[in-house]
């Protein structure tokens, strides 16, 4: 082995020094000053692929790729003044062809009297931190692409408030050039946003080291922005969007339920006079039709009493429409709370429901018990209303509709339960969630059987407002089964009526 030294060591120093070469995982190889291989470690052989019998001999140009000529031509004009070459990145060859980035250290190589005779090249590996720095770079170039690409606007801010990025989309919104304002503090470049709840809100993110979102008017913009603040250890991640578009849409489309349910109200209001006066006109007739001997007076009278109760079904859902418009404002239901008895209520329903259909048979299965309630009679037959008369509709080819009234005790207390199970339709099960929804009609009867989609919305909610719980079982094809569940009174008719002289008169939409 050559002397790198310049010194003349001992035979075991000679042998410690090619221990250490023969074991180094750095390609280590020496070369005259003619460029001549005269040693090869093991680490070379592995890097460039040639045994050490190959390399040995043969010019090192061996393994330096032609487009780095002149750079081998330095190296040896530097090893021929005795100057050293210090972490130089280049590229060599692999026996197979392929290149290899390594980074060499090159030092000339004396004899014992000093004279520099060679060179001694220790070579690492650089391909796997070259293939990992690639891989963050692209990483990184993908990144930059996704934040340039998104629709939110994004920056990002150091402990200092400095702005370190900014995307196109935050240049377009805020009016500014990237690189004028990089490294400048956000509350510089803005100053009107100091103080203000997005400069709160970005302090709080940062002392809480906690992600925040809020709305807000950006002082920067003059319109609505959404701002969603991510906290790290360098300081905030911002995403904001301008969402001015929509809080417009949001305050036209507000505008629009105040002055439809304030026209639904005032076209409410006005009809219940003239339904009053046919309503009245038509019992005053049925009276007088009865007592009279007039031909076809039993007709007459029936037919006067279907207009009856057909305008006591329009008053119906007129106040329907009423108590939907009161509670979309805000206002309270009125309950007028008395003892009453479900059993009745539900039997009279079910009669006057039978009478308009011929083509269904509506029976009635309840318990003998007594069911009284501290409820709004007219407010709860205006629920089996409802129940009965959908039953009936979305049912078009006929058949049985099963009413059943019972008793239920748990740990809760005692309930009545009213069940209005029908073999119609259906509903479909996308819908089922929606189905008390104001407005919301079922996509199999929507444009095929007429309705508001009022009369379940209203429902519930006066359910809810008894204590009680209004659900549906459905199955698309298969009918229908909605179930009332009302707190009862305990102690009876004659308690009850004490208890509803105490009862609260009204409750909250």
């Amino acid at each position: 082995m050559a002397d790198l030294t310049g010194e003349a060591p001992g035979d075991d120093a000679c042998q410690v020094l090619a221990a250490i070469v023969e074991s180094s995982d750095l390609a280590i190889l020496s070369k005259t000053l003619e460029g001549i291989i005269t040693s090869w470690n093991p680490a070379a052989e592995r890097l460039y692929g040639y045994t050490a019998q190959e390399a040995i001999g043969r010019p090192i140009a061996l393994i330096v790729p032609p487009d780095r000529s002149d750079e081998l031509a330095g190296i040896m004009a530097q090893l021929a003044r005795g100057e050293r070459v210090r972490q130089l990145e280049t590229v060599r060859v692999h026996k197979d062809g392929h290149r290899i980035a390594v980074s060499l250290i090159v030092s000339p190589i004396k004899d014992a009297a000093g004279r520099i005779v060679g060179g001694a090249s220790i070579a690492r590996d650089l391909t796997e931190q070259k293939q990992a720095e690639a891989a963050l770079q692209a990483s990184e170039q993908r990144v930059a692409e996704i934040l340039e690409s998104i629709g939110d606007a994004f920056y990002t801010l150091d402990r200092d408030w400095r702005l370190t990025y900014l995307n196109a989309r935050a240049e377009q919104l805020w009016g500014v050039q990237r690189q004028a304002v990089l490294g400048r503090s956000l509350w510089e470049v803005f100053p009107q946003a100091a103080g203000t709840h997005t400069h709160q809100e970005h302090r709080r993110a940062a002392r809480e080291q906690r992600p925040l979102e809020y709305e807000t008017r950006s002082p920067i913009l003059g319109g609505w922005i959404e701002v969603n603040l991510y906290p790290n250890p360098t300081g905030l991640t911002v995403y904001f969007r301008d969402i001015t578009a929509r809080k417009q849409a949001e305050a036209a489309a507000r505008e629009a339920v105040r002055v439809r349910d304030e026209v639904l109200g005032a076209v409410s209001h006005d009809l219940r006079n003239p339904l009053a006066a046919i309503k009245g006109q038509a019992q005053l007739l049925e009276r007088w039709a009865g007592r009279y001997e007039l031909p076809e007076r039993e007709r007459l009278v029936a037919g006067l009493q279907r207009i009856d109760a057909a305008a006591s079904r329009m008053s119906s859902w007129i106040e329907e429409l009423l108590d939907v418009t009161r509670l979309s404002l805000g206002q309270k239901l009125e309950l007028r709370l008395t003892a009453t008895d479900l059993a009745p209520l539900v039997r009279h329903a079910v009669d006057d429901y039978q009478d308009t259909t011929d083509r269904h048979q509506l029976r009635v299965e309840a318990t003998e018990r007594p069911l009284v309630g501290c409820w709004d009679a007219a407010r709860l037959r205006r629920v089996l209303d409802n129940l009965l008369s959908n039953a009936i509709k979305y049912s078009p080819a006929g058949g049985d509709i099963i009413v059943t009234l019972e008793r239920q005790e748990d740990q809760d207390g005692s309930w009545a339960l009213v069940r209005v199970r029908d073999p119609g339709v259906g509903i479909p099960a996308a819908d089922q969630p929606h189905v008390f929804e104001h407005f919301h009609r079922a996509g199999n009867v929507a444009g095929r059987i007429a309705g508001t989609g009022l009369g379940l919305a209203g429902s519930r909610r006066i359910v809810h407002q008894h204590g009680g719980a209004l659900a549906v079982e459905s199955e698309e094809g298969r009918g229908s089964t909605f179930t009332v569940r009302l707190p009862l009174t305990a102690g009876g008719a004659a308690q009850g009526n004490a208890q509803c002289d105490q009862a609260p008169r009204s409750a909250a939409g």
